[in-house]
Parts: C-alpha cells; structure tokens; sequence
C-alpha cells in the first residue's frame, strides 16, 4: 500500500512540520519511499533491495493512531538512524543483541530530537512507548557517549523487556539480509544527501557537515545543534497573494484584452467603462481584527501585511469588530465590546455580491459560532489556542508557531 491512497493534505502538513525541525528531514521523506505493512507493529527504516532507495515502512493502524506531530516525530527518528549509520553499525558488533542495540540506537536518537531538533516531548502523545535514558540509564549522561558505548552498557542491565519504537525484527536478525545490496550503507545515505543538497564538501570546510569516527571503522553524519528561526505569520498572507496575484496574471493573458482592440488599423483607447471593468477583475479580500485586549496589540503587524498585496490586483478592505464591524480608517482602530463572529460572515453576505476571494481574522478565538458559506477562504491567526467557535474547514494558525 502505497502514500497515494493516503491524502496529499496530510501529506503536505507532513512536509511542512518536518521543515519547521530541520530541512534535511523534508529532503530525505521527499526523496524517499513510504511503505504501508501490517507485518511489523509501529515503524522501521531498510533500503530497497533493488536500488539506493530508502523506505520508510509503517504500520498502518499504527500510523492513523498518531497526529501530524507524533508523525513527524517518527519519520524525523527513522532518519537519524540512516544518517547516525545505526543499521550498518549494528552487523558490526560481534554476536550483536539486536533488541539491546536497537534501544541504544533509539536512546542516542529521541535525546537528540528533543535537544538539538526543538521536538516538544510532552507533545507526543506515545512519549511513554518511547526509549528514553532517564529511564535506561539515569546517571549516564548520554552526550558523552556514542551508540557502541550505550549497547554495552545496556548489555550489563535486563534490556529485554523495555520498548522500543522501531520493529525489533527490522533491525534484527534480518538486518544483515535488507542491507547487503550495498557494501555500505553509509554511502547510500551519502548519496542521498548529496541528491538533497548537492555537493558535500564546502559543508563539511565549514563544520556545518561532519563525519565522525565510530572506533570501528564506521562514520555517522553529524550536524551541529540546529537554532530553529521561527518564520513571522505575516508570511502566510504574502504568500497567498503571491501565489494568487500570479494566477491573476494568467487569467488576463488568457482573456482578450479590449484596451488593444484594433479597428480598421487604429488602436482604441481605453473607456471609462473598460475601467470600471478592471476594478471589477479585482479579487475581494477582508481583513478583520478582533479588538480584544489581547489581540489589538498585533493591529499594526497585521494591517501592515495587508499592504503586501497588490492594489491593481486585489480590492482589500479592513475592519474591526467586538459585537458588531467597524471600518478601519486612517488606520484607527474602534470597539471593544464583547466578540461576535457570525457578524462577520452577516456583514459579507450583505455587503458583497461575489464571496472574497480570502478572508483573514486575527483573534484570540472567543466568540460566537460561524458557519461560514465557503470556510476555506477563511484564514484565522489565533492568538491562544481556542478553536471551538471556529470553523474546522478553515485554515488555522497559532501565532505562537511563529516568530
């Protein structure tokens, strides 16, 4: 079973989390081969037998009990290991205990993630199925020591019983069998990087790339602490009027053009009429700010991003609202009663003919119930994490996701 029977919607929020840690997570899913299987319980990572191909294989159920964060989680795991060179390092211990070195891989693995990858481990909600060395080995400070140190340390304590996130059986005794198509493995994921980010070696000058010794003639790849620079919110509204005032661009193109329209040789200048066309071209789009004490401070941020769409290509209007809509003008802000959001829609519905084009509200989500007659136009900036009043059809971002 292959990702296209899965939603491309989910698919793409994947993406965009995995982003948000670090961009080599995005590359190497991208660039990878998602596999749905109901032999094993939760997930693994093997290449292709027959090409440089790197699988991520996942139990389904599995996988539909986790959110979009527990997902990313897991997919970002799975990568450590190929770029920790976990699976070829395993074959090289003599008489390898696969379950003892599977949770020492895990252990180096989710430290890191919640250390140097701004995962949130209270966030997961399968956060107690996990390996962590508090649990393991709680005066051991894992930053002093690799994979191999960990394995032997384990090996002295009863390991057997504990979890671990990867299927057992995947990095077990077949682990030998799904990797000798290559003669190393590591070279592999060095392909892959090198498809990701091009050429490896001014990476590696610099220090922003290392390869570091195992002591048994292995490498892993290694990245130093990634400082994650959180985007600002304003730049969800200037992407969507890029994207949208390009599609206007095409739209004209493909339309005729009455301004250079020729009779008998001679062009005819444009008409107030032909004018009056163009304003109606226009895309509509509102904005609506809450003015409840804690949203009216981002006033200035968010009728300054109103500004970045272009005026020959969208009609914008701006408002206030409490309990009923007030107009922005001069840029100042009115109200301050109670918060009302189905007067929103009400005000739409009796003040424009064609549906805007996108509707952006900054609130911090205590109102009224909306249903509004086309949701995904509706772009809500939360400034708390409410969302019961909001429409679950609309596209909603918590402004403490950004800068």
């Amino acid at each position: 079973m292959k990702m296209e029977d899965h939603k491309m919607s989910e698919y793409t929020d994947i993406n965009k989390e995995l982003e948000k840690h670090f961009f080599l997570f995005q590359k190497f899913w991208d660039l990878g081969e998602p596999i749905w299987t109901d032999s094993i319980p939760t997930a693994a990572v093997q290449f292709s037998p027959d090409s440089d191909l790197i699988q991520y294989v996942f139990n389904k159920e599995f996988w539909e009990k986790l959110d979009t964060y527990e997902k990313t989680f897991v997919i970002s795991h799975e990568i450590l290991h190929l770029l920790r060179n976990h699976l070829k390092r395993m074959q090289l211990i003599m008489n390898c205990n696969y379950k003892v070195a599977n949770i020492a891989a895990d252990l180096i693995v989710n430290e890191a993630l919640i250390k140097n990858y701004s995962f949130d481990k209270d966030l997961l909600k399968i956060k107690d199925q996990l390996c962590w060395i508090e649990n393991f080995l709680p005066d051991v400070k894992i930053k002093d020591h690799s994979f191999e140190d960990l394995y032997f340390l384990l090996l002295n304590q009863d390991s057997n019983n504990k979890s671990s996130l990867d299927e057992v059986s995947q990095w077990g005794d077949t682990c030998k069998e799904k990797c000798t198509h290559s003669s190393d493995n590591s070279e592999v994921v060095r392909r892959t990087l090198e498809k990701a980010i091009g050429d490896l070696s001014e990476l590696e000058r610099d220090g922003i790339l290392q390869q570091a010794g195992t002591g048994q003639g292995n490498q892993e790849w290694i990245f130093p602490p990634i400082k994650i620079k959180k985007r600002k919110w304003e730049t969800i509204i200037k992407k969507w009027s890029s994207f949208h005032a390009g599609s206007r661009d095409i739209e004209q193109w493909v339309r005729l053009n009455r301004r250079y329209t020729t009779l008998g040789g001679n062009l005819i200048l444009p008409t107030e009429a032909e004018d009056e066309d163009k304003e109606k071209d226009k895309l509509e789009v509102v904005f609506f700010l809450d003015v409840s004490g804690s949203c009216v401070k981002y006033a200035p941020r968010f009728f300054k991003a109103s500004e970045s769409l272009p005026q020959d290509k969208f009609n914008v209007k701006l408002f206030s609202f409490d309990t009923q809509v007030h107009p922005v003008i001069d840029g100042k802000v009115i109200g301050g009663g109670g918060t009302c959001f189905d007067i929103l829609e009400t005000y739409i519905q009796n003040n424009y003919s064609k549906y805007p084009k996108a509707i952006f509200v900054l609130t911090d989500g205590y109102g009224t119930p909306v249903s509004p007659q086309v949701s995904k136009n509706w772009y809500w900036f939360l400034t708390v994490d409410y969302k019961e009043c909001i429409p679950s059809k609309s596209r909603i971002y918590m402004l403490s996701d950004f800068e």
